[in-house]
C-alpha cells in the first residue's frame, strides 16, 4: 500500500515481529548502502516522510501512533516548528540557508536536524495529519 519512500521496511518488520519472526545478529555479516545526497534531496525526503505518515496510519495505526511520538520531540523546538507564522520566516532567512552553508563544512549538527524536523512536518501538514 506504500507509494513513494518512508515507513514501508519498518512497518513490513514490525508485522514480521509481530507474529514471531526473529533475527540473529551475525558480526561478520557486512552490508552497504551508499545513497549519495544532498542536503535538498535530504530534506525532501524527509518532507515525502512526513506524507507516508499517512499510508502508515491507514495500514497500522499502532505503529503510526508509537512512530509518531518517538519522531517528534516534544518541547520549545517543536512547538516553535510547529508555530508556522512565527518559525517560517527564520526558517526561510535563517535557518535554511545556515543548513546549506554548513552543508559541506560538517557544521552545526543541530542546525540539520532542525531543518529535516520542518521538513518532516510539513510533510505531516500537507497529508492534513495533527500534531499533538
Amino acid at each position: 500500500r506504500f507509494v513513494g519512500y518512508g515507513f514501508e521496511d519498518i512497518e513490513w518488520g514490525y508485522r514480521l515481529a509481530r507474529k514471531g519472526f526473529s533475527m540473529r545478529y551475525d558480526g561478520h555479516a557486512r552490508g552497504w548502502h551508499e545513497h549519495w545526497t544532498n542536503l535538498e534531496n535530504s530534506l525532501q525526503r524527509m518532507e515525502n516522510v512526513g506524507r507516508s505518515f499517512r499510508c502508515l496510519k491507514n495500514s497500522n495505526p499502532e505503529l503510526y501512533s508509537i512512530l509518531l511520538r518517538e519522531m517528534i520531540p516534544k518541547g520549545i523546538l517543536v512547538r516553535m516548528v510547529l508555530a508556522t507564522t512565527t518559525w517560517e520566516p527564520l526558517f526561510q532567512h535563517v535557518t535554511l540557508p545556515l543548513a546549506r552553508f554548513s552543508e559541506k563544512r560538517f557544521l552545526f549538527s543541530s542546525v540539520f536536524v532542525i531543518t529535516h524536523l520542518h521538513s518532516l512536518i510539513s510533510g505531516l501538514r500537507k497529508e492534513g495529519i495533527p500534531i499533538e
